[in-house]
């Protein structure tokens, strides 16, 4: 069974002050949020790991866009929450607590600025593998549906019919194959 750990996240802040003379005013913050996965083979008796797949989420990165009007770690947490989507909402405090001692820095109330932070998350899908057994197509299967799950393809609803049902041309169960057809792909 494959199992996902905790995200590793990399930040990346850049900031520039811009000049009240030049009448530049605005607090601008406008954040990047890139997602993907890496896919592992790990070996349960050494626990050697074998990257078998990278990819980048198939949704575009999530792009945030917003003025500050105030240093505020609740009231930047709030903004974040508001523009972010739900899956991203585990960021919000310690992002919060970052902008604001960056715009700090870069002299809020004083001047304008631009803060621009770009954020890469990568999720690790660990699936175990064991030299005494045979692939188990039905296990393999099942991962397939847990990452489209992730990814926003299909809801749990879809993954467990897909999981119950049989194949409407061959009739066998859609995780492994009693007949000389082999498994079925639907």
């Amino acid at each position: 069974m494959s199992s996902m750990i905790v995200p590793q996240v990399e930040v990346s802040i850049n900031g520039r002050r811009l000049s009240p003379s030049l009448g530049y005013t605005s607090n601008n913050v406008r954040i990047m949020i890139h997602t993907c996965f890496h896919e592992f083979l790990e070996d349960p008796n050494t626990g050697q790991r074998t990257l078998t797949g990278r990819f980048v989420s198939l949704s575009p990165p999530v792009l945030v866009d917003f003025n500050l009007s105030s240093l505020s770690n609740s009231y930047i947490e709030q903004l974040l929450r508001d523009n972010l989507v739900r899956g991203h909402h585990w960021l919000c405090e310690d992002l919060a607590e970052d902008i604001s001692s960056e715009a700090e820095e870069l002299g809020f109330g004083r001047n304008g600025f631009s803060l621009t932070i770009s954020i890469g998350i990568t999720y690790e899908i660990v699936a175990a593998m064991s030299d005494l057994l045979p692939p188990d197509e039905g296990l393999f299967l099942r991962d397939v549906l847990s990452k489209l799950v992730v990814l926003g393809k299909i809801d749990r609803d879809e993954q467990e019919i897909m999981e119950t049902e049989s194949c409407s041309i061959c009739l066998d169960n859609l995780f492994g194959s009693s007949s000389i057809h082999g498994p079925c792909w639907r």
